[in-house]
């Protein structure tokens, strides 16, 4: 099977799947209209939730316009890395969870609510070139990819915190942990994708930091923006 074909079949699923996540986060959402009067820190957890079907919605838009891929990463194991990556975190759904004291929750809520923010912003910037899979698509290396080579796996892992937080068990931090190695290795399988297939990443890798931005690239980052001209109309 080539990576075209491969690509389409795993755009499908992909629809599938996650128009399937964003109908029982609205209807979630319904729920928690519905029991607004019983539910503390009621707003925060509404825009929590509304955000996610943003977030969601947004994965399944850029699925369907995206560019074929030029490459894909070889092999079984870093499909398997990059499916685990995506859907590890909703094994937290089976476990049992633990009361958490009103502050934690706020502060569980805001992280997954910046970290979600943040992703939108990061899919936003991909655009086109969007994949869960280890696929070379189309280099960016603008705005947030600019000041770290894998910005959206940063957002993401913000939510993450978030989520763990909000969890409030031992094995939520272990499945955290686990999800933090998972998207080590995806970002190493698209790193070596995107080298392959675009000559210039090996002097972006160079000047952008992989995950934790330096104050230095944030403020470069700053300068290039504000000295960019304004566009007209």
């Amino acid at each position: 099977m080539n990576s075209v074909m491969e690509d389409r079949i795993g755009k499908f699923l992909m629809i599938a799947v996650f128009t399937v996540i964003i109908a029982r986060e609205i209807v979630g959402l319904g729920t928690l209209i519905a029991l607004r009067d019983q539910l503390d820190l009621w707003p925060l957890t509404v825009m929590s939730k509304v955000f996610a079907i943003l977030f969601v919605g947004a994965v399944v838009f850029f699925t369907v316009i995206r560019h074929d891929p030029l490459s894909s990463a070889p092999g079984v194991f870093p499909r398997l890395t990059a499916i685990a990556g995506t859907f590890a975190m909703m094994s937290l759904i089976a476990m049992p969870s633990q009361e958490i004291s009103r502050p934690v929750q706020v502060i569980s809520t805001v992280l997954v609510i910046m970290g979600t923010v943040l992703s939108i912003l990061c899919l936003r910037r991909l655009g086109r070139s969007f994949s869960i899979m280890a696929t070379a698509r189309e280099l960016v290396t603008t705005g947030p990819y600019g000041i770290i080579r894998h910005p959206l796996y940063g957002a993401e892992l913000i939510t993450i915190v978030g989520v763990v937080l909000a969890h409030g068990t031992v094995p939520a931090v272990l499945v955290g942990a686990v999800w933090l190695g998972l998207q080590y290795l995806r970002a190493r399988y698209e790193e070596q994708v995107l080298r392959q297939a675009f000559p210039a990443y090996d002097d972006y890798a160079r000047r952008v930091p992989m995950m934790v931005p330096s104050l230095a690239q944030m403020f470069q980052g700053a300068e290039r923006k504000s000295a960019a001209p304004e566009r007209q109309g």
